[in-house]
């Protein structure tokens, strides 16, 4: 492994961006910038974590830490790492805070582990701050350390003397130092170094006690001497075989994540009914608040053996598994962001941006991924057996039919109403949340042979929101063959797989993305959709849920004494002081919603449209996503690889693109309706009856897949035997 200084200087000029000067970085090579900074001496508090752009690569926040005696200072290390990086300046940009002064170290390694775009070559960071003449970053020697490097950078805080040099620990060699002196004394030291072998503390000295904080980390050399991976399986290569190329719309947010690097960074609640009451969060209803996850944000364990706390073991069962993940939060009703849940808080969004800020930094290397799960006669038999019309569909597809489902997990989901009338938070967010599972299915006819090559597709299936019904010639009104989930939140819909339908890429399905609600579609453009179940539909500009209107009463109905006692109590609960709030109206409305013939006659409040899907306008137009060293021609220009693997081994832990239900990987529900994680992906918010915002369960999408087939048997729109 070689190191290549990049550029290195600072400035102190009152500034909210800074410029290096022009470098190049190497192809593949792991670019490091750590960057020192402070506020204005008149100005209070933290300073605010720098954006980095430049070069044509993704800058990544590895670690960031605050320091000083008036918490006014910080220092932070990115990482990049690009196939062909341009040749330009890098741009530190503080979101328009000034900065006091800015000092920067920049530089590389070649010859490092390329795996996960970087994500592999960083084996491990730490952080340390504190007050003397010496400071230690702790890193634990990995298994292959001995080829490895350790890489530091120490920020001081320096006021009374700017001018502090600084000592590299024992083994290091000094990469940068810098010293920049700013009005009013106040200053810093900016030190890099590295020590090749790895070694397993990172320090340095001075003279005189200062304020001080540091960042460590170990650069992984690419590995040699490893044993090549085993060959593919027959599921293996069908998975690669029909690897889909997604294109996504140029305003998506949010892509294709690692599901198992989701739980690690999640929180893990318990929870009971009702779900939408925050009170049943994190304990029982009377228990003290603030109310606390049972698993802290970053300690959740998704296997056994692999650190932190392991909960994914836990037997609950179909129905029975109330628990939910959460990352990024909550925010309320004016999208003030809520990291906890307090007495005061409301809690009644989640916070998307950010779980999108967290994919734009620290897990940026876990974007671009799927979860693939193959099903073979018998698997499939299993679910049909308690279906006669399902296990006839199954039969008509031969004695080796075979399902390869592309399980697609998104950090959220964004969908709303009413575009075109109106314009409240409400409408906006009535059926937004945190997680966004999505599946790309094909059904495939074998030969018998076992073999890659012996398997014809017959049936695609793309899930999404269910798709608005269409006007017949004859008038009728009728649904392209589809099934809900067991929760009616997303539906699978199926189509025939004929010569040159769907469109492909040497065998490989093209699929467009609709933007943020990340429906599934073979053709781009605008969609017309049917998200919601009959008396399910949002009202009122997505203040109001269903259920739709009741029948007539008969004229001599009673005037409804319990329905009136309901409401009082619903008006009572939001308090004189609140008369006008949204919980008071809501109670009014709800209750002429159930009762709307007597006394006063109201009319329900019509259904709010819902919005269209918005596909990219054509192939290439946003991000597109495609196999490994597969060409598309119509690609675009921002164009990446799926970096799934069937085996990435990061900090002794190790994902897997291939699913294997039981205990290796327990995240995944079980055959048996009784193992795996039950629960939810994404949290719960309030005033949320339907669910409609709450994360999502994992849905069966082999029962929804075949359920569709026989929807469109049964109303011959189907070729089943074709």
């Amino acid at each position: 492994m070689a190191r290549k200084k990049l550029t290195s200087s600072n400035s102190v000029e009152d500034d909210s961006s800074y410029q290096t000067a022009s470098v190049k970085p190497d192809a593949n090579a792991l670019v490091l910038l750590f960057v020192t900074h402070s506020t204005p001496i008149f100005v209070a508090g933290a300073p605010a974590t720098p954006t980095v752009s430049g070069n044509g690569l993704v800058w990544l926040r590895v670690q960031t830490v605050t320091f000083g005696g008036q918490n006014d200072r910080r220092l932070t290390c990115f990482r990049a790492m690009g196939t062909a990086p341009a040749e330009g300046a890098v741009t530190m940009d503080f979101g328009g805070q000034n900065q006091d002064y800015c000092a920067w170290s920049l530089f590389e390694y070649t010859d490092v582990d390329i795996d996960g775009s970087g994500a592999a070559a960083v084996a491990q960071s730490s952080v340390a701050a504190g007050s003397g003449a010496s400071l230690t970053v702790a890193l634990t020697p990995s298994a292959d350390s001995a080829r490895n490097v350790s890489v530091g950078a120490l920020a001081l805080e320096l006021v009374a003397e700017p001018d502090r040099p600084v000592s590299s620990g024992a083994g290091f060699t000094e990469i940068d130092q810098m010293n920049p002196d700013q009005l009013f004394g106040k200053g810093t030291s900016l030190q890099t170094q590295d020590a090749s072998p790895a070694v397993s503390g990172v320090s340095w000295t001075w003279t005189g006690a200062e304020n001080a904080a540091a960042i460590a980390l170990e650069v992984k050399a690419v590995p040699t001497g490893t044993t090549p991976p085993p060959p593919l399986t027959t599921d293996e290569a069908l998975i690669k075989r029909f690897e889909p190329v997604l294109f996504f719309h140029p305003d998506e947010k949010f892509f294709p994540v690692d599901a198992k690097r989701f739980i690690e960074q999640a929180a893990l609640w318990t929870s009971r009914e009702p779900f939408d009451d925050k009170a049943t969060w994190g304990g029982a209803p009377g228990d003290p608040f603030p109310r606390r996850p049972q698993v802290a944000a970053g300690k959740l364990a998704a296997a056994p053996n692999e650190g932190d706390d392991y909960r994914f073991g836990e037997t609950f069962g179909k129905g029975q598994d109330n628990r939910f993940l959460e990352l990024g939060g909550w925010k309320d009703t004016n999208g003030v962001p809520e990291a906890g849940v307090t007495e005061s808080s409301e809690n009644v969004y989640t916070d998307r941006d950010s779980i999108a800020d967290l994919y734009n930094n620290e897990l940026e290397a876990s974007r671009f991924w799927y979860h693939a799960e193959v099903f073979a006669k018998t698997r499939l038999e299993q679910i049909a057996q308690s279906d006669n019309n399902l296990k006839r569909i199954l039969g008509q597809l031969g004695e080796h039919p075979r399902l390869v489902c592309y399980y697609l997990f998104f950090p959220a989901h964004e969908q709303s109403v009413g575009r075109d009338q109106c314009s409240g938070v409400a409408a906006n967010e009535v059926a937004c949340h945190a997680g966004d599972w999505q599946c790309i299915a094909v059904m495939l006819k074998g030969d018998g042979a076992d073999t890659a090559e012996g398997f014809t597709p017959k049936f695609l299936g793309l899930t999404g929101s269910r798709r608005a019904a269409v006007v017949q010639e004859d008038g009728s009104v009728v649904f392209r063959p589809y099934q809900f989930d067991d929760e009616d939140r997303t539906a699978i819909t199926v189509e025939a797989w004929r010569p040159g339908q769907p469109a492909t890429v040497d065998g490989h399905p093209r699929v467009y993305v609709a933007r943020g609600s990340h429906s599934l579609y073979t053709k781009p453009g605008e969609h017309q959709v049917d998200p919601f179940p009959v008396n399910q539909e949002p009202r009122q500009c997505g203040t109001l849920d269903g259920p739709g209107p009741p029948e007539p009463p008969p004229p001599d109905r009673d005037f409804p004494l319990d329905t009136v006692a309901a409401i009082v109590a619903k008006i009572a609960a939001a308090g004189l002081a609140n008369v006008f709030a949204v919980g008071f109206v809501a109670a009014v409305l709800e209750f002429f919603w159930e009762y709307p013939y007597a006394p006063f006659g109201v009319t329900p409040p019509p259904v709010d449209p819902p919005d269209p899907d918005q596909a990219p306008a054509a192939a290439g137009a946003g991000k597109t996503v495609r196999p490994r060293d597969l060409t598309v021609p119509d690609a675009g220009d921002d164009v990446v690889d799926w970096r799934s693997q069937r085996s990435l081994v990061l900090e002794g832990r190790t994902y897997s693109s291939v699913v294997e239900r039981g205990p290796k990987q327990p995240w995944w529900p079980g055959d048996d309706n009784e193992q795996g994680f039950w629960g939810r992906w994404g949290q719960h918010v309030t005033t949320d009856g339907l669910g409609r915002r709450a994360g999502p369960r994992f849905p069966n999408y082999a029962a929804m897949f075949l359920g569709a087939l026989a929807d469109g048997d049964t109303r011959q729109q189907l070729e089943l035997d074709g």
